[in-house]
This record gives structure tokens, sequence and C-alpha cells, in this order.
């Protein structure tokens, strides 16, 4: 699957801000994610180790395709990597 062909929701737009999370990470979320789950409806939840400012993080991208476009809903970043990957 081909996450790299993505729109942002206004809200992921906002999360991203809010939380500082650079765009380059998302976007390496997206080429090469550590793990990728998804459910019956169709969601998936992309995530990716980071190191931002020398500590370890967990970027979690979720969202779903419509058509061949992956419409991201919220971005997460967290330092529970144990728990994440």
């Amino acid at each position: 699957m081909d996450f790299t062909s993505y729109e942002l929701t206004k809200h992921a737009r906002g999360r991203l801000l809010e939380r500082k999370i650079l765009f380059r990470h998302l976007e390496q979320t997206l080429a090469t994610p550590d793990v990728i789950g998804h459910d019956a409806e169709g969601h998936f939840l992309l995530k990716k180790g980071i190191v931002v400012r020398k500590a370890k993080r967990v970027l979690i991208v979720a969202g779903l395709f419509r058509g061949k476009v992956f419409r991201i809903l919220t971005v997460i970043d967290s330092t529970k990597i144990d728990k994440y990957l």
C-alpha cells in the first residue's frame, strides 16, 4: 500500500501544529512505517520510531484510504515506545 499520497484533515493539521511534529517525520512514517495495523472498517495505524532532540519517540498516524489517497485523521507522538512499537 502506498501511504505517501495523502491529505490531512483539519484536525490532523491542528495536531501537527499543536504537538510541533515536523512534516519530515510525518512523511518518514508514511514512507517507511515500523508497524502497520488496520481494522475491519479500513482504518490504518502507522507507527514509526523517531528521534526528536536526542529523545526517542514514536509517531502514530491514523487514517483511511479514500480511493488512492490516504486521508490522515490524526497524528500522535508519544514517549511510550515499548507500549506502541
